[in-house]
Formats: C-alpha cells, structure tokens, sequence
C-alpha cells in the first residue's frame, strides 16, 4: 500500500465531506503526515487515528464514513437541530446574541420569528409599554376612540421596533469583552481562568 501525505483545509461543509474522501482514499494509501486548520484539523485528528489504529490490526475506517451522518442527524431532545450544530455551546452571556443570530438558519420567518422574541421578550413589553398606557389613559377621554387606538398601535409598533433594535446592539457591545466571539469551545467555563491567556501570563 502507498504512503500519503494529506493536509485538510478548514471550512464547515469541508469537514463534511472529509471522511468520506478519506475513506476512499485509505483503500488505496496509508496515511504517514497528516494535518489540516479548523474543520479541517478536526478530519485530520479523525483519520490519524483511523489509521494509528489500522496499524495496530484494527480498521476502523467504515466507522469514520458515518461521522457525517451522525453530525447532519438530529440531536437527541429536549435539544435541537442537528448534532453538529449543537456541539456549538454559547457563552452564558453570549447566549442570547447567539440565539438571534442562529435563528436566521432556520427556515421560516414564523420559527425565526419564536426564537427571536424568546430572546427579545422583555424588550418587546418595554417597547409597547408607553403606547399601552397612552391608549389606557386617553381612550376614556376621547371622542376619536379609533383615532386613539390607530396612534397608539402605531406607536406601539413604533416603541416595538426601537426597542428591538436596541437589545441586539447592547448585546453586542458585550462582544469586546468576550474577545469578540460567542463559543469558547466547550460547555463550561471556570469563573477565575481565561482561555485566551498563556501560562506565562
């Protein structure tokens, strides 16, 4: 059997198609440096131990071919989505941002729509707060009841889409302090450490 060198690029939908072409791959070459970035090392990781154990008289290859069918399938509940997404674990103050972000993947403005006013729910109240009690207050001492009730759901749609283009943008003023990203990679984070710093400080 050949040798091969093989370097993996990264990229989510790369890292897809990766075991797959490496398990053709493997019927023909065995593997001696391999390596690869992101996504890509994740693949990398995969087929050097696929092949560390094939060395070692176990073939294990046709168990890397399912990897992409167990990361496209669905995630046990109460989670969902598929497993790959997620293996993405927010920070807990990330989390929100996270969620608003993500619901532009789903498909749907209905579902987009749930996830975002879970998020954005408080904001909401706050928003059409001011229109309702305006409404409340006025509609007793008014002959122009309809007008009354057309200005206030106007400004409650108003108040509502201030209000929602506000809690993004606190949110993301988070992002500086959090190094500007929204996973760290695992689920829990000890309160004391920081992963972006060195042992030597």
């Amino acid at each position: 059997m050949k040798k091969c060198d093989i370097v993996m690029k990264g990229g989510i939908t790369s890292g897809i198609v990766y075991p797959g072409v490496v398990c053709k791959l493997a019927e023909k070459y065995e593997f001696q440096n391999v390596g690869g970035t992101s996504a890509g090392g994740i693949a990398a990781a995969l087929t050097a131990a696929a092949e560390f154990a094939r060395r070692h008289g176990r073939n294990v290859f046709p168990e890397l071919a399912k990897v992409p069918g167990f990361l496209g399938g669905d995630a046990p509940k109460p989670a969902s989505g598929s497993n790959l997404f997620n293996l993405f674990q927010p920070q807990p103050a990330m989390k929100g941002l996270f969620h608003i972000a993500t619901a532009f993947l789903l498909q749907g403005w209905a579902r987009r729509f749930g996830v975002i006013f879970r998020v954005l729910w408080l904001e909401f109240f706050i928003g059409i707060a001011p229109a309702v009690v305006l409404t409340y207050l006025a509609w007793p001492q008014s002959n122009w009841r309809w007008v009354v009730l057309a200005v206030g759901i106007i400004a409650g749609l108003a108040g509502w889409a201030v209000a929602w283009l506000a809690g993004p943008l606190v949110r993301l003023r988070r992002l500086s302090s959090h190094h500007y990203g929204f996973c760290f990679g695992y689920t829990k984070r000890p309160a004391t450490s920081n992963p972006y710093r060195s042992s030597n400080g």
